[in-house]
């Protein structure tokens, strides 16, 4: 669950946080690489999380 208070971004806004291609973004997703939200049908991502992911990943390089 997000943290209180913590931003969710969309599909645009996630990709440009990564420095991603939507596309990219998207099979990342589909990989279940990235922790994900649902808001109906679209998909949000809790910005605290990806820069989680983006640390640990930097980590393993």
């Amino acid at each position: 669950m997000p943290e209180l208070g913590s931003q969710l971004l969309d599909v645009p806004g996630a990709a440009r946080f990564l420095g991603i291609s939507e596309r990219s973004l998207y099979r990342l997703v589909a990989a279940d690489e990235l922790p994900t939200y649902r808001v109906g049908r679209q998909l949000r991502f809790d910005e605290a999380e990806l820069r989680d992911v983006l640390r640990s990943d930097r980590r393993s390089a």
